[in-house]
Order: structure tokens, then C-alpha cells, then sequence
């Protein structure tokens, strides 16, 4: 990761953790108080950075050889808590974006534009007791649907796009805090795992490089962000 990232990542960690420690912890918001409703639907979207810890990164090519694997990731989710229980239900989306200059023996630098985008259902165990007044934490685990594409482009302003797709599994650990009655703030580390294939495949006569015929994707990712309750 390049250094500049890696010094917006500690900003916005620090942000997080002033806004954590500033706001007044003595209001006690009902929100889990399963006297007063039997659901609580949460709506939460954040942002952050996410790296691939495959040789290769998430690149397409197989000979690449390149230090930084990582990107910005961005989730929506949707969730259902039934406040009797710890059982909590719902919808995630991810995305992954990256713009990367590759390096490959032989092969001079070339860009390439990755995404990846993720949909899946999914079950979570609600943690309404803390340490701490109106915090409370999450666990999530899904199967659902991966899309991958990249966009390369070569030598002589050539260029080459790839769509891969398959199954993918995610779990997430989140910490979120309450600071209003329909509002709040959320910590997550999370990570996704998918093994894709080409929709269709290709060689490429003329080049060197080929696409991989398979890619086993594995990615770790920490992210902030919004939530309101209703």
C-alpha cells in the first residue's frame, strides 16, 4: 500500500475514534429495548480500503509482479434485527475499485482498471451488551453473487477487458455506536473469498502475458461508516 494511503487511512481512523470518544456517553438511547418494538431496520453505508492478499493481487494477468494491492471498498446493507432474539437478517453489497500501473518482466508498465462488485444475503448475531453505553456489535456471514472486471490497457494503446464470475463467501465484525436516536457510527473489518472464473476464454497470440484461466480471490478490508435506524 502506497504511503499516501496508508496516511488517509490513520486519518480517518482518527477521526473516527474523536468523534467516538466526544460525544456524551451518558444519554441512554433505547434502541435495543425490545419493550418498546419487536424490529429495528438498520440502513448503513461506509467506505474504506481493501487488500488482496493473493501473490498476484487481484490482477487478471498472471505474471504480474506489483507492491500495491489495494483499493477502495464500499458497502450498503440492509438489516433486520428482531430485538427478542440475537438474530439479525438482511442484504450486503460491496464494491472494490482500483487503478493500478503493473509490471511484468519483459513487459513494459501498463495500467489497469479493476472492480469488483458483490451481492449476497445475510445472517448476523446482534451483541446488544457491551462495554460501552449504546454500543453494540455485529457479526455477519454471506454467500452471494461476485462480478469482477478489468480493463487493461497494453502496449501500443491496445487494450483488453476481462469478466470473471462466481461464488463468493463474507464475514464482517463491526462495532457500531449509537450517538442519536436514529443515527450512528460503525467500525468494520471484514473479508471476502471467491473462487472466479472467465465468462469466456481467451489467448492472446501475439503477447506474452496471458489472462489466469482461474482466480482465487481473497480480500481483507477495514471500513467507517453511517447508519440510521427505523
Amino acid at each position: 500500500m502506497e504511503l499516501g494511503r496508508l496516511e488517509t487511512v490513520f486519518k480517518i481512523l482518527v477521526l473516527f475514534g474523536l468523534m467516538f470518544s466526544c460525544v456524551s456517553l451518558r444519554a441512554q438511547i433505547s434502541l435495543l429495548n425490545a419493550d418498546e418494538k419487536s424490529k429495528l431496520t438498520i440502513l448503513h453505508a461506509n467506505i474504506g480500503y481493501g487488500v488482496s492478499t493473493t501473490q498476484q493481487g487481484e490482477s487478471v494477468w498472471d505474471e504480474v509482479d506489483n507492491s500495491d494491492n489495494s483499493g477502495i471498498t464500499y458497502t450498503l446493507r440492509w438489516t433486520q434485527c428482531l430485538l427478542k432474539s440475537s438474530i439479525a437478517y438482511g442484504m450486503y453489497a460491496f464494491g472494490y475499485n482500483d487503478n493500478q500501473r503493473n509490471r511484468i518482466p519483459g513487459v513494459t508498465a501498463f495500467r489497469e482498471k479493476k472492480q469488483i462488485v458483490y451481492v449476497a444475503p445475510q445472517v448476523s448475531y446482534l451483541k446488544k451488551r457491551t462495554a460501552f453505553p449504546n454500543v453494540f456489535g455485529l457479526i455477519d456471514f454471506g454467500v452471494g453473487y461476485l462480478h469482477y472486471q478489468s480493463n487493461s490497457k497494453l502496449l501500443e494503446n491496445r487494450t483488453y477487458k476481462a469478466d470473471y464470475n462466481g461464488i463468493g463467501i463474507n464475514a464482517n465484525l463491526g462495532c457500531e455506536y449509537a450517538f442519536a436516536k436514529r443515527w450512528g457510527a460503525k467500525l468494520e473489518v471484514g473479508c471476502l473469498f471467491s473462487p472466479i472464473r472467465p465468462k469466456s476464454d481467451s489467448v492472446i497470440d501475439d503477447l506474452a502475458l496471458q489472462p489466469r484461466k482461474r482466480m482465487n480471490l481473497f480480500m481483507l478490508f477495514m471500513q467507517i461508516g453511517i447508519s440510521t435506524y427505523l
